[in-house]
């Protein structure tokens, strides 16, 4: 089983599984090698741990390294992006129960999707969205099961039947 937890890249992470985008890769609009060459200089898996913004300085923590050290800036961009709420549950930190947010992500739910035999979405998000999800992972003979974050087990059933999601939700 194959559990899935977050939305925000699942729709294109769907239609990559699919096979409807063939390359991974093209589920971004831009990398960090395509705004350098517009002198735009990104810094991948970094933590910003502190600003000084009357000096123009950064305290940076490389994410790989754990080195920390202090970078300037002329201009700063903040791309502060989210992340999935995940809730606590026993088995949560099994090999496949994955996040589904970025392009790593995405990698590793399309590889281990191959050898799947069942996905449980978690937390989904939007009905098209879920939707899609389906029909993706079942379009390559998977079945889906979807579990609910509500709070409201009526308001939930009703959700359902009114969104068409046809296949098992618990």
């Amino acid at each position: 089983i194959l559990s899935l937890i977050g939305a925000v890249s699942t729709y294109g992470i769907a239609l990559n599984v699919g096979g409807v985008i063939q390359e991974t890769k093209s589920l971004f609009y831009n990398s960090p090698e395509n705004l350098a060459k517009q002198g735009i200089v990104t810094n991948m898996k970094h933590e910003v741990l502190d600003i000084d913004f009357d000096n123009k300085k950064l305290k940076v923590k490389n994410l790989v390294t754990n080195e920390e050290f202090e970078d300037n800036y002329d201009k700063l961009v903040l791309t502060l992006g989210s992340w999935p709420i995940v809730p606590r549950f026993e088995g949560g930190d099994l090999e496949n129960i994955l996040l589904c947010k970025n392009h790593d992500h995405a990698l590793t739910i399309i590889e281990k999707s191959k050898e799947a035999k069942n996905v449980v979405v978690i937390g989904a998000g939007y009905p098209e969205l879920r939707r899609k999800i389906y029909e993706e992972f079942h379009s390559k003979g998977l079945e889906i099961i979807g579990v609910s974050l509500d709070n409201s087990k009526v308001g939930w059933k009703k959700a359902i039947e009114k969104d068409g999601l046809e296949w098992i939700n618990v």
